[in-house]
């Protein structure tokens, strides 16, 4: 014989329910500009997303240049070949490598958020 669950727990159980077929289908929530039913907008607003874009796009730039920069000057340096240099290279190629890896997906699915 069973007992029945509390209330509150039916009503998480049933909520999960809901946020699993939510999740396992191809649906996404649009708000319309007001024009037409054709033209709609999908998550943020236009400058909201051309900013953030931008901010990436420095990001990377930023991040790239000073990455090469440091290993540059690390290895045509005779002076600057130390453990703790060779620390400090290891680490801007693992920095460089994250953001090219990384950000340019994330510039990439900015829109879709």
């Amino acid at each position: 014989m069973e007992t029945p669950l509390p209330e509150k727990l039916q009503l998480l159980m049933n909520w999960s329910e809901a946020d699993d077929i939510i999740a396992r289908s191809n649906f996404s929530l649009y708000y319309f500009n007001g024009s037409s039913l054709d033209s709609y907008e999908e998550g943020a607003p236009f400058y909201m997303l051309l900013t953030m874009c931008i901010l990436y796009a420095v990001i990377l730039l930023c991040g790239v240049v000073g990455n090469v920069s440091t290993c540059i000057v690390i290895a045509r340096n005779k002076h600057m070949h130390t453990a703790t240099n060779y620390y400090l290279f290891s680490l801007a190629v693992s920095d460089m490598m994250l953001l090219l890896a990384g950000l340019p997906q994330e510039i990439m699915h900015t829109p879709f958020k």
